[in-house]
Formats: structure tokens, sequence, C-alpha cells
């Protein structure tokens, strides 16, 4: 639940009674999409080491690292898109605005 998205939530779970039953965590996180592959070779190294709750904890922060530096890189290339759709908003509403004006004086002047 706090990926956020319930079917990774489902996957996961799945995944948690895989390892329940007897299968490596390895390869059972490596079902999992988006975060499994990866996240399943430092599950794997892990194990291998008996490091696993210190080798997760390395997992999540870069993990957590990537997903704010691609949420940055999006967002910076957002940034330009709404500045502009902003401005041809403004652009819009200020023809709306003048051109009536501007067709009243151009009518009261003949």
């Amino acid at each position: 639940s706090a990926m956020g998205r319930p079917s990774l939530e489902k996957e996961a779970l799945a995944a948690a009674e895989r390892v329940r039953a007897g299968e490596a965590l390895a390869q059972a996180v490596s079902a999992i999409p988006y975060v499994g592959p990866e996240l399943a070779r430092w599950a794997a190294v892990g194990e291998a080491g008996g490091c696993l709750p210190k080798m997760l904890g390395a997992a999540a922060a870069r993990l957590k690292a990537r997903w704010e530096r691609v949420l940055a890189m999006r967002l910076a290339m957002l940034e330009p898109v709404l500045l502009a759709a902003i401005g041809a908003f403004v652009f819009a509403l200020a023809l709306a605005l003048l051109l009536p004006v501007l067709d009243m004086a151009k009518a009261a002047s003949l």
C-alpha cells in the first residue's frame, strides 16, 4: 500500500506469500513490475552477503533518488509548456477584451 498503486500492492502481497511458501526473496520480488528486476538484484546480493536489511535500505535510497531525478526532470520539461499555455491564454483573453473595444471605436469614428 506504500506504493500507492493497488496493482503493485497485489503483486507485492503475492510475492510475500511466495516468500512465506519458501521461495527465495530475490526470485519472488523479480515478478513485481517496475521495481522488481532491480530490487531483486539488491535482494540477491543482500541474501548472499548476509546483510539483507542494509542492502534493502541502500536499494530504497537509490530507487528514491532515481524517482526524484525523473520527477524533477519531467517537471523541468513541463514548466516551459505551462508558461507558454498561460501566455497563450492571457493573449486570447486580451484579444477577446480589446477587439470589441477597437471595433466600437472604429464604428464611432465613421
